[in-house]
């Protein structure tokens, strides 16, 4: 007797329009901001918080909360991140 069992296969999605195959992406980069949203907001610390995320075509992008101003940034530049940083800083 064979028993048939479930193995994940990108050829699934293969198969499908590109808008809908990268739905499922958009979809997971979505609840990744929220979570990392609301886990800066809900901390205490007045350090900024930082993180990446990453666009659909797989470039770094970086995203912050300054909990002193209520300031989100988001989908900067390694640079530009790099100077709000250091301007958030000299101005405090």
């Amino acid at each position: 007797m064979r028993s048939q069992a479930y193995w994940p296969s990108n050829h699934l999605t293969a198969d499908l329009p590109s808008g809908l195959a990268h739905l499922g992406q958009t979809w997971k980069a979505t609840m990744a901001e929220l979570v990392h949203r609301a886990i800066a907001y809900l901390d205490v610390s007045h350090q900024p918080h930082v993180w990446k995320s990453l666009d659909p075509q797989g470039w770094t992008l970086w995203n912050a909360y300054d909990p002193q101003s209520g300031q989100w940034i988001s989908k900067l530049s390694d640079t530009e991140m790099r100077i709000w940083l250091e301007q958030r800083h000299y101005q405090g």
